[in-house]
């Protein structure tokens, strides 16, 4: 989850769904809900308990995220529903992310290292198999 949650598969699915989606759907939809997902696993995960405010705060992100999703109802089209669930699948990575280092108490430069080198690993075959060598050549 530490690489899922920040690293490669975090980027492909935050860009695929920007294939998909609007920008500003993705720049409120990802951030934005970060924290209600966080929350959310660490109640169910952690058995962390809510307090009234947050569980207040935590229900205007929800309302904010369900008001950017239904206010273009007029355009709505699959696609864009389809957009839009990758970028709250990206947030949901990081939030995993982010209750999983709280548990872990890494050094932040271990978690560095370990996401970059993961992220080579799961990305590197992917892109040789889809673009082949020609890095190289467009480098020049």
């Amino acid at each position: 989850m530490i690489i899922a949650g920040t690293g490669a598969p975090y980027a492909l699915v935050a860009a695929a769904g920007l294939r998909f989606a609007p920008a500003y759907d993705g720049g409120a939809l990802n951030p934005g809900c970060m924290p209600l997902f966080v929350a959310l696993i660490a109640a169910l995960v952690l058995g962390e308990k809510l307090s009234t405010a947050r569980k207040l705060g935590l229900s205007l992100i929800l309302a904010g995220a369900l008001l950017i999703v239904g206010w273009q109802a007029a355009a709505w089209s699959p696609s864009r529903t389809f957009g839009d669930a990758l970028f709250l699948f990206a947030a949901f990575l990081t939030a995993c992310f982010t209750v999983v280092m709280r548990q872990a108490e890494l050094d932040p430069l271990h978690v560095v290292a370990l996401v970059s080198t993961g992220s080579l690993v799961i990305y590197l075959p992917i892109y040789l198999a889809l673009c082949g060598t020609r890095l190289p050549a467009t480098i020049r």
